[in-house]
């Protein structure tokens, strides 16, 4: 992995954020969530979700997300955490 790794709250090297945007921008490149709009939200696709299921394990109860849009996902921005 090419980027650094950074120090975590109790001086450890991590390579969490990293691996999260690795992870996300793999996803995003191969379809399996969809940005929703010009928001931090992004979508799951039908796609994702089967790969999920088949690479991580995860049941669909894990898949769901509450709300009208099934399985869409925000995080906070910085200066609301």
């Amino acid at each position: 992995m090419s980027a650094p790794a950074s120090t975590g709250r109790n001086g450890a090297r991590t390579w969490a954020g990293a691996v999260g945007a690795a992870f996300f921008r793999h996803a995003l490149d191969h379809g399996r969530v969809t940005r929703k709009g010009t928001t931090r939200i992004v979508a799951v696709t039908d796609t994702g979700r089967a790969v999920l299921r088949e690479q991580l394990g995860l049941g669909n109860a894990a898949l769901e997300a509450s709300g009208s849009e099934p399985s869409c996902f925000s995080r906070p921005s910085r200066g609301e955490r």
